[in-house]
Formats: C-alpha cells, sequence, structure tokens
C-alpha cells in the first residue's frame, strides 16, 4: 500500500532513537561508551543521570546515553539503576529482538575496528591486572 492509499498517513521521516536497556554501573557505563565510541565511531551526544525522562515525564533511574548515527537518529541505552542487564523474553527466540543498521563500512573495516577495539580491551585488563599486584 502507498502512502496516498493510506488515509490518516503520518508522514515519519525517520527514527528518532532506539533505546535499549543496559547495566548501568560506572564502570558498565564507560565500557558502553567505549564500545559505541571507538568501534563503530558513534559518538555520545547525550548522557542522563536519573530525572524525569524528557519524552514521557516518568521517571527514570539510573543513566541514560544518546549515540548519534548519521542522519540525526540516536542509539539509546537506558539504564535502570539496578546494575542489571536486559534478559530475553522466555517467549521470543532470540533472534527476534535486534537492531539492524544500514552502514557505508566494508566487512573488513569493520572486523578491523572490533580487533583494535578487542585488542586495545585485552591492554586494559592487563594494565589493571599490573597494578593490582
Amino acid at each position: 500500500m502507498t502512502p496516498a492509499a493510506v488515509p490518516h498517513f503520518v508522514p515519519i521521516h525517520g527514527v528518532r532513537h532506539f533505546a535499549w536497556r543496559c547495566r548501568d554501573s560506572e564502570e558498565d557505563s564507560e565500557e558502553t561508551r567505549r564500545f559505541h565510541e571507538d568501534l563503530p565511531g558513534l559518538p555520545l551526544v547525550h548522557r542522563m543521570e536519573g530525572g524525569h525522562v524528557p519524552g514521557t515525564g516518568e521517571y527514570g533511574p539510573g543513566m541514560h546515553l544518546f549515540f548519534q548515527m548519521r542522519g540525526g537518529s540516536h542509539i539509546a541505552l537506558f539504564g535502570l539503576g539496578d546494575g542489571a542487564a536486559a534478559l530475553p523474553s522466555p517467549n521470543t527466540p532470540a533472534w527476534v529482538n535486534r537492531i539492524a543498521l544500514r552502514v557505508d563500512s566494508a566487512l573488513a573495516e569493520l572486523r578491523a575496528a572490533k580487533a583494535r577495539w578487542v585488542e586495545q580491551r585485552t591492554a586494559d585488563a592487563m594494565a589493571a591486572w599490573m597494578r593490582a599486584l
């Protein structure tokens, strides 16, 4: 069906943000920031620590991170203040809940970025281990 054929078509221009639950300790928040900025290069453009959610007015505990994609849409990661990660739904196959993004980068470039990220994480873990000795 074309937009003209829908009687009350709302002209949606794109996604404002896609929200996903994440863990929210300081360590988790930094890991989330590093992953999204360092691997795909998404800049962190907004961070909220608790307070009322602008879109709903409801109180949202924990932290909220917004990473911007080209075109102005965002990936929003919300911690709920309990340090827990999102759990899979028992009545939904794992392959259902996901986000698929269109990218310009070649697969080799993304694999190289992932390898650099893993290498840096390994180096950071080794440095922390050495400091603990």
